[in-house]
């Protein structure tokens, strides 16, 4: 057993275990709401949905060189399984290095046989060895890779695998040159340089900044020697931020994933960089759903017992080295307070830095609890075992087709050559736009986002994609792109006209295709904007509607794929969302048959509505 306890194996161990978990738990195919997307674009090296992730493109881009025997989807669901296991091996590097920081900076009592102590005096404490510093650093590895958020980043394509990457190596990097005894400047040339580079993944690389500046003030004072050192960190910090000029310059040849187009000038660039379209959703005083699901997804995070643990290894950082204790702090509460703020569904990702700190005192908490007991850093094996436990079904995603089958049953049920108005961007439009492009699905369907055509980009781009639609729709099109500039350069415009402009376009595009073309709206776009082919009958077509001068019976459409639906037990708002809403145009569709002599084929949609809208409460 000795050589599990050795530095080399150790970090090889927390590689290796938590990659094998993530590949066991892997999805298969193209997953929820950005997926289909951030494929789309790693695979044409193109530009990312705001703020562009160039780190991220380029990095799965490269990784889609390698020559793996698996689908583009896959293989970039793997790259999200590596970066996270690399994280683990990170983690436990920094670990193993605040650990052994904080034990050289810990006063010791050391037993006296001679000297007879006070009940009142606790048990004497020794440091622990080496090897136990590795044992508790592995152990906080895995339970940083088993913990629910950390885990879920791992089994589908998305940026914030790697967004953990760069936040554990800019914290171990941060760590090693301000609690150096001797600072070398190339180690804070280093930090700064990947501290640029995770900026260029994901800008909540910034919520490091109070913490981080909080403690090299502290460390070094408010001296001129501390702003020359910043000044000088700043060459290499912008060297890395630098690689998003990347966006302009890609942009600029025109990749068939051009999100933004954001060569077209600063403005543009800037609009899509700092994620203005996102910022309505921040500090708008609907923090309670955010508070809410922090708190929920606490224990998870690290398996219960480390409540207990972080703030046992928080009470007594306070006592050994106050300014770390002050760090963290700011590292875990800083973060949660602007994650609880930022309402979005996806807000779990955003508390990731905040369940790093806390899983961080939790080890401190095993460190100074096994320098009164050896054994208890033993026990704390069982820790992982147990966010295994609690997080395995929960982030098991071998089987998860919902999004696939959804989308499939969409398509499928379609006409030759047909046009969708959709904005079921979660479970559909982003997974076409991969499906279509990369695995040659439905290469005759034309498929348009019915809300990104509130950006210029996008309207450009279905110009440029689809002429022979989009001629016929000019002058419409022309009017909104007037207002919509106007909109988009912060410049006043009329509310009333934009949105009239708009629908003007919409049912142009309907009515200039409808007699060369099947055209299909989705629920969503009937439910938000009914005015768009209210000229029309909407007949159900598996799942979207068929717009008709009659209203006559057409074919349902195919409905096989819909297996998945019937055995889910949905584990997120996401997956509960899909399961309502399949639910909802099948019931719709069952009324629909009903109303127009087909009862027994109604009763049969009728009863499938059912059985998935019973899943909503298998959980």
């Amino acid at each position: 057993m000795k050589i599990f306890f050795k530095e080399p194996f150790a970090r090889i161990l927390a590689f290796l275990i938590p990659f094998a978990v993530y590949l066991l738990t892997l999805a298969p195919s193209v997953t929820f709401t950005d997926s289909g997307e951030l494929a789309a674009a790693c695979a044409s090296l193109g530009v990312a949905h705001p703020t562009g992730y160039p780190l991220f493109v380029i990095l799965g881009f490269l990784w889609l060189l390698l020559p793996l025997p698996f689908s583009v989807i896959f293989k970039l669901n793997l790259f999200a399984a590596f970066c996270a296991a690399v994280a683990s091996t990170l983690f436990f590097k920094l670990a193993l290095f605040f650990l052994t920081a904080i034990q050289e900076r810990q006063p010791f009592a050391l037993k006296d046989a001679k000297k007879k102590k006070s009940k009142n005096e606790g048990a004497p404490i020794a440091p622990l060895e080496r090897e136990s510093l590795v044992l508790i650093a592995l152990v906080a590895s895995w339970l940083f890779a088993f913990s629910r958020t950390v885990w879920a980043q791992a089994t589908a394509i998305e940026v914030y695998s790697l967004h953990l990457v760069m936040l554990t190596l800019s914290m171990l990097l941060f760590l090693r040159f301000t609690l150096a005894t001797e600072v070398r400047t190339k180690d804070a040339l280093i930090w700064a340089l990947v501290l640029g580079l995770g900026f260029c993944n994901h800008l909540t690389m910034i919520l490091l900044a109070p913490a981080m500046l909080y403690f090299y003030f502290h460390r070094f004072g408010f001296t001129k020697e501390s702003f020359v050192g910043i000044a000088l960190m700043a060459l290499p910090f912008l060297l890395g931020l630098s690689l998003y000029l990347y966006l302009p310059l890609r942009s600029a040849m025109m990749p068939e994933f051009n999100w933004g187009e954001v060569h077209r000038g600063l403005d543009k660039f800037f609009y899509h960089v700092s994620g203005k379209q996102y910022q309505v959703n921040l500090f708008n005083g609907n923090w309670q759903p955010q508070a809410k699901m922090f708190f929920l997804l606490l224990p998870f995070e690290v398996a219960f017992v480390g409540i207990a643990l972080a703030t046992y290894g928080a009470v007594r950082l306070f006592r050994v080295e106050k300014s770390l204790f002050w760090f963290f702090m700011l590292l875990v509460f800083g973060s949660a307070l602007y994650a609880v703020n930022y309402n979005v569904h996806d807000a779990d990702s955003y508390f990731l830095l905040a369940f790093l700190g806390l899983i961080l005192l939790a080890a401190m908490g095993i460190l100074f609890l096994a320098q009164q007991r050896k054994e208890v850093a033993l026990l704390s094996l069982l820790l992982p075992l147990v966010a295994i436990a609690i997080n395995f079904n929960h982030n098991n995603k071998r089987n998860e087709t919902l999004v696939l089958d959804y989308t499939k049953t969409m398509l499928e049920s379609l006409e030759p050559n047909a046009l969708v108005l959709s904005a079921q961007w979660d479970y559909f439009c982003s997974a076409f736009w991969y499906l279509q492009r990369f695995e040659g699905y439905r290469p005759d369907v034309v498929m348009i986002e019915k809300e990104l055509l509130r950006r210029t980009w996008y309207v450009r781009k279905v110009q440029t994609a689809f002429p022979e639609l989009s001629e016929k729709s000019k002058t419409e099109i022309e009017a909104f792109l007037e207002d919509l500039e106007m909109f988009e350069s912060g410049k006043p415009y009329n509310t009333v006209r934009i949105q009239t402009r708009w629908i003007a376009m919409l049912n142009s595009l309907v009515e200039q295709n409808i007699d060369t073309r099947p055209v299909y709206l989705t629920t969503d776009v009937v439910q938000t904007e009914p005015e768009v082919g209210i000229a029309y009958k909407k007949v159900p077509q598996g799942f979207a509607l068929r717009l008709s001068r009659q209203d006559t019976l057409l074919p349902i459409g195919r409905l096989e794929h819909l297996n998945s639906f019937l055995s889910a037990t949905p584990r997120n708002h996401l997956e509960e969302g899909i399961l309502q809403t399949a639910s909802v145009q099948l019931s719709n569709t069952a009324r629909y048959l009903n109303t127009h002599g087909n009862p027994s084929e109604a009763q049969r949609l009728a009863t499938l509505a059912q059985k998935i809208r019973s899943r909503l409460t298998a959980q």
